[in-house]
């Protein structure tokens, strides 16, 4: 349960957004108990797909794809098994049997999987971090994804980027200070704090939701909408390089203060086991190809490593466990 000082109370009721962010919240809760309990998921199981490379973009929604989108091929909606990654890992790997694909992936939740789900799992958190962005970045995918297809011929190959999941690394992304924690509140008595008083997981969402630091509607979807520009300039050069039939999809969307059901709150980021279109209606983009790969299922390989959690990276993506 949140305590509220008094100093933080009054913090609270100079900024009445603060108090419709907290509504909110709370009616988030009670639509994702209603989702959980009674919405069917029908969402498409990926793995069962026709493909030999299946590129996963971090939180695309399917507009934001279709409105940035330069590549050639069949676009489509699907709808996703997850409104998180954790809740699309479930879903669509976890506890399977998958020894026909490698898993290259910039996602910090691999390690939720039980580790022998695929033929190979490349942890490029472990690898590939980027201290001054926070994040994996999209030409580090490319390369890795290209070394495992390389190293795996006779594979499927999942190349999960982190864009456009935050943190935002374009031009005006950068100016928007967010990550997955706040810093301790100052003696102004003005932000959030994570000592213990009003709240502390501040993301780029949250400060959307409690009306933080100026950030507004406008400037988090232009934002949100550099990221996939960014990253799909380095799918375009993946997929030219890769044989067989390429699929690009999401794991999951983002809300942006969109109204949610049955409860018409707003709702923001992803919260998990909630089915809403903005966060389950993705991209499925099938490219042109001119044959398919011949894959041959083996034993998980005995180099690949189990993904380790580290929470000061879950933290600076967001994710607060």
């Amino acid at each position: 349960m949140k305590k509220y000082s008094i100093k933080n109370l009054l913090t609270v009721l100079r900024n009445p957004r603060a108090i419709l962010g907290e509504v909110d919240a709370v009616g988030l809760k009670a639509n994702r108990w209603y989702h959980r309990r009674f919405s069917e998921n029908d969402g498409v199981h990926v793995a069962t797909e026709e493909w030999d490379n299946l590129i996963i973009l971090d939180g695309c929604r399917y507009d934001l794809f279709e409105a940035v989108n330069q590549l050639d091929g069949t676009l489509s909606t699907a709808t996703s098994r997850g409104s998180t990654s954790v809740e699309f890992l479930d879903e669509n790997f976890k506890g399977g049997t998958h020894h026909d694909t490698v898993y290259v992936t910039a996602n910090p939740y691999a390690h939720k999987l039980d580790g022998d789900e695929f033929h190979r799992i490349y942890d490029l958190m472990k690898s590939d971090w980027d201290e001054t962005e926070e994040t994996v970045l999209p030409d580090r995918v490319v390369e890795r994804t290209l070394e495992a297809a390389e190293t795996h011929p006779n594979k499927r190959l999942i190349a999960h980027f982190m864009q456009p999941h935050y943190p935002f690394i374009g031009e005006l992304g950068k100016e928007i200070g967010h990550r997955g924690y706040a810093p301790k509140q100052s003696d102004d008595g003005e932000g959030p704090h994570n000592d213990g008083g009003y709240r502390a997981d501040y993301t780029v969402w949250g400060k959307l939701q409690y009306n933080l630091d100026g950030v507004t509607k406008e400037s988090v979807w232009r934002a949100y909408r550099e990221n996939p520009e960014i990253v799909l300039e380095e799918v375009e050069q993946l997929v030219e390089k890769l044989d067989g039939k390429t699929v690009i999809t999401a794991d999951h969307g983002n809300l942006v203060g969109e109204r949610l059901s049955p409860i018409p709150v707003k709702g923001y980021g992803h919260p998990g086991y909630l089915r809403q279109e903005e966060l389950v209606r993705v991209p499925w983009l099938e490219l042109e190809y001119s044959s398919r790969r011949d894959v041959v299922a083996e034993p998980p390989a005995e180099e690949s490593e189990q993904p380790e959690v580290d929470r000061e990276k879950l933290e600076a993506m967001g994710y607060i466990e």
